[in-house]
């Protein structure tokens, strides 16, 4: 049964979701101010937060921040309810890690779906841990072949991850984007390994998942130029939205670095490439808009 944690300082409120909840067979925890959210969260270890924005002691923005902080409660899903309906308050709770807003006075359709959709997520990722042992197994298998260390870059997943939450892709889709986000670039590798591209691909064709993953990097490790003739095998493993958007996340870690963190230049870098770059337009749309909340954020912290 999952476990939903509710945190508002209007007890009624907190009752009345408190009865729903329980109605949808949902075990609930109560708290009204973010000190005990954050004790009961890490005691209690719920699959949800309901967490209202306006608390006291600490904000639900505050909350929200120390929740995604801790590795204990970052995988929580946390849904912001909230009276404010600007756009700032939006991008300042998507800036401290929140999954969801939830806007009051509160309809329980709607929640109801939230919630659902919220648990089908996070029902999905604990599905695929195995694959991604998998990839990380990838990861360190390239890392020996190369004689240098490439951790994985926490940075990569993270703008991964946000931009699959605005995509609505399939399931299939964000898994597959994930993993190749994990192991790709792999050009670097090349440069200090003994061996190449086929050799190295050589050592996953056992796994199930090298029909889709082995024309992925292929195609991320090919020159601009040569990216062409990886399409058709793309579209027939359903794995050419994943392999663009691992393809254009490494790239902008890459301009990240050379810019020093300079958002603005990166967007003018980002606008002024060729067609030839292989972004997926929507994606690189999602990419922009991700990068101009950013902007707003460190303007207005």
């Amino acid at each position: 049964m999952a476990k939903i944690l509710v945190v508002d300082d209007n007890s009624q409120l907190n009752s009345m979701l408190k009865d729903v909840l329980e109605s949808w067979d949902y075990t609930v925890l109560l708290s009204e101010d973010g000190f005990s959210c954050l004790d009961l969260a890490r005691k209690e270890k719920p699959d949800i937060i309901l967490l209202d924005i306006m608390l006291r002691g600490l904000s639900g923005y505050e909350v929200c921040s120390e929740l995604k902080k801790d590795p204990c409660t970052q995988e929580t899903a946390v849904i912001l309810m909230t009276a404010l309906s600007d756009v700032q308050s939006r991008i300042h709770g998507y800036g401290v890690g929140a999954d969801i807003f939830l806007t009051k006075p509160i309809n329980y359709d709607e929640i109801h779906v939230i919630i659902t959709q919220c648990l089908q997520r996070r029902q999905r990722h604990q599905s695929m841990e195995s694959r991604y042992a998998v990839a990380e197994t990838l990861n360190g298998i390239f890392t020996l072949a190369a004689g240098c260390p490439t951790p994985l870059n926490a940075m990569k997943l993270a703008y991964c991850n946000k931009l699959l939450q605005s995509l609505h892709w399939t399931p299939e889709e964000e898994e597959k984007a994930r993993i190749v986000s994990m192991l790709f670039p792999v050009n670097p590798l090349f440069q200090k390994a003994d061996y190449g591209l086929e050799q190295l691909l050589a050592a996953i064709q056992p796994l199930q998942m090298s029909a889709w993953l082995t024309p992925a990097i292929r195609f991320l490790a090919a020159p601009p130029d040569g990216r062409d003739r990886f399409l058709p095998a793309l579209e027939r493993q359903h794995c050419k939205k994943p392999a663009f958007l691992a393809l254009l996340v490494a790239h902008y870690i890459t301009l990240y670095k050379e810019n020093g963190g300079d958002r603005r230049r990166i967007l003018e870098v980002l606008r002024r490439e060729p067609a030839a770059c292989h972004y997926d337009e929507e994606i690189l749309h999602k990419l922009t808009e991700l990068i101009n909340a950013e902007i707003v954020l460190e303007t207005i912290g």
